[in-house]
């Protein structure tokens, strides 16, 4: 996802709608290293270039606990 995500941001700049919008899907696959896991879930975004603001709707499910932390990695 943060690949993606990255080149989803830097593509947008360019662009001259007001606001873009992303899905991704979130799995084991995507972490480094690789993992297994029964975890998976999906990230809704949306970015408003006239405001400059990020908003976002994290789902999940198979999670062995409670969800303690988050974040979003950006563009370097």
């Amino acid at each position: 996802m943060t690949l993606s995500g990255c080149g989803w941001m830097s593509s947008m700049m360019g662009s001259d709608s007001m606001a873009m919008g992303m899905k991704n899907a979130l799995t084991g696959a995507q972490e480094v290293p690789p993992v297994t896991t029964s975890g998976s879930g999906t990230v809704d975004t949306t970015f408003d270039k006239s405001t400059n603001v990020l908003t976002w709707t994290v789902t999940y499910a198979g999670l062995s606990g409670p969800v303690i932390a988050g974040h979003f990695h950006g563009p370097a």
